[in-house]
């Protein structure tokens, strides 16, 4: 933590004296400091300005990759399945005021392209939704200290990666042949 600034200056019995040496100043010496006092918040404004025009520029460029994200995802070629997985979920899981962000979408896209032409894991839509199915009847659950529960169900956490897709898929309720057993 930064001391507090401490005067450089005093005045004792009408005379201005320096705290570092105890020299009493002129009007020519006050007047130097004086100078060096301002050349020093001038090159402190100069570069707070010069911090300020780079964080706009920075500001932009995000704003800029974010557009760009938009734009990917308005032309992604599985964007409705993705828009209907989600759908899905909002209804399974109980969302119905939650909003589909980039990084959610672009997970589930990265598990769509997994299922698809490389390895035929995951099977769409079957698996997506048994993942959802798990991830509804059988979330982690946290009790707050405030007496509320806190459910790990959301779809950025149910296609994280395929290993958490697996898992929620294995937590699915399975059904069940409904016709009589014979012994």
């Amino acid at each position: 933590m930064a001391e507090a600034a401490r005067p450089l200056l005093h005045l004792v019995r009408d005379q201005i004296v320096s705290d570092e040496d105890g020299e009493i100043l002129g009007p020519a010496d006050i007047l130097a400091r004086l100078r060096q006092a301002e050349a020093e918040r001038d090159a402190a404004v100069t570069q707070v300005q010069m911090l300020e025009r780079d964080l706009q520029g920075k500001r932009l460029r995000i704003a800029h990759l974010e557009a760009d994200e938009d734009a990917k995802r308005e032309d992604h070629e599985r964007r409705e399945d993705i828009e209907r997985v989600w759908r899905y979920w909002q209804k399974r899981c109980n969302h119905p005021r939650a909003q589909l962000d980039n990084p959610t979408f672009f997970a589930i896209a990265a598990l769509m392209k997994l299922g698809g032409k490389r390895t035929p894991e995951f099977k769409w839509p079957d698996d997506y939704k048994a993942a959802i199915d798990g991830a509804a009847y059988d979330a982690f659950e946290v009790r707050r200290r405030n007496g509320t529960v806190k459910r790990h169900d959301d779809l950025g956490l149910i296609f994280r990666d395929a290993a958490h897709m697996r898992e929620f898929i294995a937590k699915a309720p399975q059904m069940r042949d409904k016709a009589p057993q014979t012994a």
